[in-house]
């Protein structure tokens, strides 16, 4: 779990040396402190507390001596070069953070590490709490939320919602009012890894309860205690009715002959006994951990995926911002206009060569085994399934459905291959912010995984990425050849 500290300004001015630390005779100022935790290449941020702008202040006031905000230490200057470094492994390094009084007069913030956040305008009330994290409304009012990710690709890695005021927990009426003083958000990170496990039944002799005996992992083990039923889990219908359920979800975790290298493969149905000229539609399901209630306890757990905004749709032809004033806008009375879903956006799935990187060095798969005949059904009948524009994430999965093929114009679905996944996102509500010009929403991304890790296996352990599919075929097959791939294919951008 991560903390997200934002500490509220009074409406009057506090005066500047109380905010003061003594001098270090650096002389920067910053309006956010920053506190990270993980090992070195693994850094990740655990607090962020940030200085709201007095709202007597010029809009472009920066953080002084004279204006707002505390100087800036060498250890501050430290974390920040830590969290700016490419080679980080799943680092934050960019923030978004959205408030809703009143469902229509948004206040965002957006900002990177080593540059001030300069929220303001965040109304005040006696009965404004900003707990909700999202409804079932766009930008339901008493609402807030925090996004944090990465700068480079815009690539989601955590949500945080409002769990304290004045670092009292809210399970007591606590409002956002001239005496608050500070809010805190609890981040959840998002888990995109997905793994499978050996099934055994339940008393001695521990056999295998099926063959293969190897079902989906069910158990997210990134967090500090284990949490049983919440991974993030990659369904399919191999068995039985061929439903999309954890029972018919079969695979086996497969060793390339690459020292060091283990990958889980999940299987779909087989087509040996299928008759020539049939073809198949399988279902599968990919479920992102850490936006339900599952998923973010211990503290307040709620479901997050309310404020996880889907931007756009596949058939969307226009980008964002638009050339006209009317969509995703606020008109002069503050009144919100009408969403547009011609955006250009949407889940999207390709598929790929299965890929994988062990020590530095790239494999991919010889041809012998890589199925070239399944490929991703998307027409007018399974686009509908995905979610639409503008719709609250999906809790129970991101949709893809695969057509296999039988001797189909002589060709039958045999082998392995990898499908990989993007879908675009905004925070809590798509009007502009009425506090900062017009401040568009960010256009985020939910992916399995950052830049290139994207195009690389899922090792089914600690690290997201390309899912690893096969028709039958045991223990992966074939051997693997190392080359130098980079990721393209997506054109829902």
């Amino acid at each position: 779990m991560v903390v997200v500290t934002l500490l509220l300004a009074a409406s009057l001015l506090v005066t500047c040396d109380l905010l003061l630390p003594p001098e270090d005779g650096e002389g920067e100022y910053t309006d956010v402190i920053y506190e990270i935790t993980g090992a070195k290449g693994s850094e990740r941020v655990k607090t962020v507390t940030v200085y709201l702008k007095p709202d007597n202040l010029d809009k472009d006031a920066l953080p002084g001596p004279n204006t707002y905000g505390v100087k800036k230490s060498a250890e501050q200057r430290a974390i920040e070069r830590a969290l700016t470094l490419e080679g980080a492994r799943m680092s934050h390094d960019y923030f978004e953070a959205v408030f809703t009084a009143d469902g229509t007069a948004i206040k965002r913030a957006v900002w990177e590490i080593g540059q001030p956040a300069g929220i303001s305008g965040v109304a005040r009330g006696a009965a404004l709490t900003y707990a909700t994290p999202g409804g079932t409304a766009l930008g339901e009012a008493n609402s807030s939320i925090i996004f944090v990710g990465r700068k480079t690709g815009k690539t989601l890695l955590g949500v945080g919602h409002l769990t304290h005021i004045n670092n009292k927990i809210l399970s007591t009426p606590i409002f956002v009012n001239d005496a608050a003083e500070s809010v805190t958000f609890t981040v959840s990170a998002l888990a995109t890894w997905l793994g499978l496990d050996i099934e055994y039944a339940t008393a001695p002799p521990y056999a295998p309860t099926s063959d293969p005996p190897y079902g989906p992992n069910t158990t997210r083990k990134d967090l500090a205690t284990p949490l049983t039923g919440a991974g993030a889990t990659f369904l399919t219908g191999y068995g039985g009715d061929h439903s999309v359920t954890a029972g018919n979800t079969k695979g086996e975790l497969v060793h390339p002959r690459v020292a060091g290298a283990e990958f889980p493969l999940y299987y779909l149905p087989s087509m040996k006994a299928a008759t020539a000229g049939a073809q198949y539609t399988v279902n599968a399901l990919y479920m992102v951990g850490g936006l339900t209630a599952a998923t973010t306890a211990p503290a307040l757990a709620v479901d997050l995926t309310t404020a996880v905004r889907i931007w756009g749709n596949r058939t969307g032809l226009e980008s964002y911002p638009l050339a006209s004033a009317s969509p995703n806008s606020v008109s002069a009375t503050g009144t919100a206009v009408p969403v547009a879903t011609d955006l250009k956006g949407g889940l999207q799935w390709i598929k790929r060569t299965p890929t994988f990187m062990v020590a530095g060095s790239t494999y991919e798969i010889i041809d012998t085994v890589h199925d070239k005949v399944t490929k991703i059904l998307e027409d007018g009948t399974t686009l509908a399934s995905y979610p639409a524009a503008d719709a609250a994430f999906p809790a129970a999965g991101l949709p893809v459905t695969f057509q296999q093929s039988a001797a189909y114009q002589g060709k039958t679905s045999y082998g392995i291959f990898a499908i990989t996944f993007q879908v675009p996102v905004y925070a809590l509500s798509p009007i502009r912010a009425n506090n900062a010009g017009e401040l568009p929403p960010e256009k985020w991304w939910i992916r399995p995984d950052y830049n290139q890790y994207q195009y690389l296996l899922d090792n089914g352990a600690d690290a997201g990425g390309m899912v690893l599919l096969g028709t039958d075929v045991a223990g992966g097959g074939g051997d693997w050849l190392w080359i130098y791939t980079t990721g393209i294919g997506f054109n829902n951008e």
